[in-house]
């Protein structure tokens, strides 16, 4: 019997295969359409070695023969019937299309154009994200750089692995995985995996805040343990759809000195010294760049507009020179030649002893103290 059209369109909106995994909890093999069976007891060693072949439309377990389509997968896992399974099925799809993404919460001028899938899944990532807790992996590799958990957790540090279950049901969202991506490492311009598919504890997350947004746009890597990919050592991952890399800590802020840090472990440190110094992490200004060879971006100066005292501290290297270079020009013509003359400073870090080691001889907090010498906070 022909299936009706309704019937239909619903199948065709459900890919079998990411369907078992993001909303049935199915273990999946990565990379593969090799699943563990669902069917268990029917297999002597619980099906240690994957059996289960799920694609598109169809799965079949080659071990215990359980086989069919959507409907009967329903049924088995679920044990709902034909009709409830439709109503489940057309519940799945409401569920999906519920939300709509914010607009950016002021008209700004801004190179970076993130597509409105990109807008949307980082809105429902967000969302899903902020109110979960770090793990003992994050505590494990913040503890080991001197950084609390609360100070990560105040600038928007998240995991993957926080909430398992809200990321599967988010992942089953169908966005064009360029939009949210990560780079390969040695070839930015090409896809290497989608965000979603990072595994449990392997990395924390730091949120890039775009001027005129509310939630983040773009994500930043840190992995816990370095991986090595063609001879690279590899240690973060970044999303770079957006064909640039935003800075951490981005943001309209009214501080009256702002530092221009280089790295994840040391935009950390300043935040953690600052808020063991004041109380409070917003106190001063930090801006986080990675990819310091991309330059910084003129759209970026208008956070610095408030600031007294303007630091860029970075490595000492040309990379690192060259970058704090960019940075004094930009100023200089946002805020003239006399301002930055006065008021904007460049501090080189040996590449091997930074803010972060600074930071774990107990150091920095004296460093940032004489730093702030004659400014009101």
């Amino acid at each position: 019997m022909a299936r009706q059209p309704e019937i239909q369109n619903i199948i065709e909106q459900h890919d079998l295969a990411v369907f078992a995994e993001t909303r049935l909890g199915i273990p999946r093999i990565s990379g593969t359409s090799s699943f563990h069976c669902f069917n268990k007891d029917h297999h002597r060693n619980g099906d240690a070695n994957p059996s289960l072949v799920i694609y598109k439309d169809f799965f079949k377990c080659f071990g215990c023969g359980i086989k069919g389509d959507l409907f009967e997968l329903l049924n088995i896992t679920l044990n709902l019937d034909f009709k409830q399974s439709i109503e489940f099925l057309k519940s799945d799809i409401k569920t999906r299309a519920k939300y709509s993404p914010p607009q950016p919460v002021k008209a700004l001028s801004l190179k970076f154009n993130p597509s409105e899938d990109s807008l949307k899944f980082m809105y429902e990532f967000w969302n899903i994200l902020k109110e979960t807790l770090l793990s003992d992996s994050a505590k494990n590799w913040l503890e080991s750089r001197g950084i609390t958990c609360a100070t990560a957790y105040k600038i928007g540090c998240r995991e993957i692995s926080s909430s398992p279950l809200a990321i599967k049901r988010l992942v089953s969202y169908s966005f064009d995985p360029s939009s949210v991506g990560f780079a390969h490492p040695t070839n930015k311009n090409k896809l290497w995996f989608p965000l979603q598919n990072l595994n449990h504890h392997t990395c924390l997350l730091f949120p890039s805040w775009s001027l005129g947004y509310e939630f983040p746009i773009q994500w930043r890597c840190r992995l816990y343990k370095n991986w090595n990919i063609a001879g690279k050592t590899i240690k973060s991952l970044a999303q770079y759809s957006s064909g640039k890399i935003i800075p951490l800590g981005i943001k309209k802020s009214d501080s009256k000195i702002t530092i221009i840090c280089e790295g994840e472990p040391d935009f950390l440190s300043l935040n953690q010294v600052s808020s063991d110094l004041f109380g409070k992490v917003p106190s001063i200004n930090i801006i986080g760049t990675c990819a310091i060879s991309q330059g910084w971006q003129s759209e970026w100066t208008s956070s610095l507009i408030n600031s007294q005292k303007i630091v860029v501290a970075v490595h000492d290297n040309h990379e690192g020179k060259s970058f704090a270079a960019k940075v004094a020009r930009n100023i200089v013509q946002a805020k003239g030649i006399e301002f930055a003359r006065n008021n904007v400073f460049r501090m080189l870090f040996d590449e091997k002893d930074d803010a972060n080691d600074f930071h774990q001889r107990g150091m920095l907090n004296e460093w940032l103290i004489n730093l702030l010498k004659g400014i009101d906070l």
